[in-house]
């Protein structure tokens, strides 16, 4: 006769030991950790979808505001572009100028080109052998220009006969307009030097700066004349 097993309601409860208890204490502490730290990337990563949605939409606004500013450059650009036509030299016939030289007289057309090429010269200057330059003098409101002659000068304005003069230099003369100004001259009053008796030395420089000031004295010079206006006492 074979006796059958018994069920679960009949088999002994065994007593957990002490390791594993401890082991399943462990088991719980990891999977309480390993949850938190679950939590925590699935955060990390909602945070950083977020950014690069925020990311993608700067990038959106920096492309846009490219493109605006690549338009606004070519609309500069063409602004910048000359409008006006295109000048083409069509007529290089020489002409006696008043003072007896041979010039070339030039003719100047306009006209729009559509291709955008710079226009051809119809016809090319005459080549002269042993003649002169050519100085055109005569100017034709719309059909030519010229231009006219060079000044000659003997010497240079600047260099002609400087005087030169064995006298003792003389204090400078206070601020006035030049020649090159074109302006009528404004002379001031003469003023002399003060001279430094060995008193009141603050005053004395006061009217010192101020003669500097008024005849524009440079820096390197104004020891030299506070020097010279020293009184023997001093």
């Amino acid at each position: 006769m074979v006796s059958e097993p018994p069920g679960p309601s009949t088999l002994p409860v065994l007593a957990s030991p002490p390791e594993l208890q401890s082991l399943q204490d462990d088991i719980r502490m990891v999977r309480s950790q390993l949850s938190v730290f679950v939590e925590d990337v699935g955060k990390r990563f909602e945070t950083l979808e977020l950014n690069q949605s925020q990311f993608q939409v700067q990038l959106g606004e920096i492309c846009e505001t490219n493109k605006k500013l690549e338009f606004i450059i070519s609309n500069m650009a063409l602004q910048n572009s000359p409008s006006s036509p295109l000048t083409t030299l069509t007529d290089l016939t020489p002409q006696a100028t008043p003072t007896g030289a041979t010039g070339t007289r030039v003719r100047l057309e306009t006209g729009q080109n559509s291709t955008g090429k710079p226009p051809i010269v119809s016809s090319s200057p005459q080549m002269v052998g042993s003649q002169p330059p050519f100085t055109p003098s005569v100017f034709e409101v719309g059909r030519g220009f010229s231009f006219p002659p060079a000044p000659i000068f003997s010497s240079p304005p600047l260099f002609r006969n400087p005087m030169y003069s064995s006298a003792p230099g003389i204090l400078p003369t206070p601020i006035m307009h030049t020649e090159s100004t074109a302006q009528p001259r404004t002379l001031k009053p003469k003023i002399n030097f003060p001279e430094f008796d060995g008193c009141n030395p603050r005053s004395w420089l006061r009217k010192c700066e101020k003669f500097f000031e008024l005849y524009n004295i440079s820096e390197h010079e104004k020891l030299g004349y506070a020097s010279v206006h020293l009184g023997d006492r001093v």
